[in-house]
């Protein structure tokens, strides 16, 4: 995001500001979100959901406790 702005001539006071303002607070809300919805989806393949999520910019480490509090076992 930051890149982008900058690469479209914001200013990098502009683009600090604005970024700061922005509130990730439902993060943590929308991964256990998600996380039920790869269960469904995946059932036993913890390896996939964790590489899914990943791949939508959640940290690995959260959804892997996310998956251990659904009482889903992963694999390192």
């Amino acid at each position: 995001v930051y890149s982008n702005l900058l690469n479209k001539g914001y200013s990098n006071k502009t683009i600090n500001e604005t970024i700061n303002k922005l509130c990730f607070d439902n993060e943590k809300e929308n991964l256990k979100i998600e996380i039920k919805k790869y269960i469904k989806k995946y059932k036993n393949d913890s390896n996939k959901i964790i590489s899914k999520l990943a791949n939508k910019g959640y940290n690995v480490n959260d959804i892997k406790n996310n998956l251990k509090k659904e009482g889903m076992p992963y694999e390192n």
